[in-house]
């Protein structure tokens, strides 16, 4: 070895001497980054001290004068050559003593967690379906059936409300009405004499009101005849008397749902044959 080393020249030394230094800072620093990064890194490191050493031999290779030139060029092969040799030596070095002891093992820090094995991801996985789709309150699936019951519950309050809500109005418009026929009846008397004067003891008579209900009754059937067809009746009347065609009319007697009277309007169908339509 003492022969070798003093047969080389000084740049050959000084690059085996930097390939040595590098190879054993990634020794000293056994981490996953620099086994993986060491033997490359040398192996490249000594690639390039072999094209250094072949461009320093053919730097002042003068082919005019061979004798001069050779030794120099050959020179500079043997750095290449014993360069290359270097690096790919202490990359062995590196790769054998992963393959032997094994790769570098994690550092546990702040930043640096420890790596997981399949056993612990098939645990986490476990623990993240137990959290999503177990049997418990506590889990997402549980939680999401506790917020359902209790919207569900809200409603049926807010539904509740509103329809007692819809009761009470219902009640105060019942007595409502309730208050506004009995003021009807109240004062129907009075409203067909300011109305008829002296007929009003004839239309009295003609309309019963003993009663509320008949009050009632006799002022829709009163206010019926007087707006409407007593009305219709004058005017067929006077356009059979006057007119050149003849004149129809109809008394239309149908309830439909309302309790009591027709509502208005509701023989328009009815007279132009529409009711199939309307349905």
């Amino acid at each position: 070895m003492d022969r070798i080393w003093t047969n080389l020249n000084g740049l050959t030394q000084s690059a085996i001497v930097v390939i040595t230094l590098i190879a054993i800072v990634f020794h000293v620093q056994w981490t996953r980054r620099n086994t993986a990064l060491g033997p490359t890194f040398l192996t490249t490191l000594g690639i390039f001290f072999r094209f250094t050493g072949i461009a320093w031999g053919l730097l002042n290779f003068d082919a005019s004068d061979v004798r001069y030139s050779i030794p120099r060029l050959l020179e500079g092969i043997r750095t290449s050559f014993w360069a290359s040799v270097a690096g790919i030596f202490w990359a062995l070095t590196i790769k054998a003593r992963l393959a032997i002891w094994g790769d570098a093992k994690l550092a546990v820090t702040a930043n640096n967690q420890q790596g997981a094995t399949l056993n612990d991801v098939a645990e986490y996985l476990a623990r993240l379906n137990s959290a999503l789709a177990g049997k418990e309150d506590s889990t997402l699936l549980g939680q999401i059936k506790l917020l359902r019951s209790d919207s569900n519950y809200r409603l049926d309050r807010l539904n509740a409300t509103f329809e007692s809500y819809s009761e009470n109005i219902a009640a105060a418009n019942s007595r409502a009405l309730v208050q506004a026929l009995q003021t009807v009846v109240r004062d129907f008397n009075a409203q067909v004499n300011d109305q008829f004067g002296a007929q009003a003891e004839a239309i009295l008579k003609a309309y019963p009101h003993g009663t509320d209900a008949e009050a009632v009754r006799a002022a829709r059937h009163l206010r019926n005849d007087t707006s409407f067809a007593w009305n219709m009746w004058t005017w067929a009347r006077e356009q059979s008397k006057e007119g050149k065609g003849k004149v129809f009319s109809y008394y239309y007697n149908n309830h439909g749902p309302q309790a009591e009277g027709s509502g208005h309007g509701s023989d328009v169908p009815f007279a132009f044959q529409t009711v199939a339509q309307n349905r």
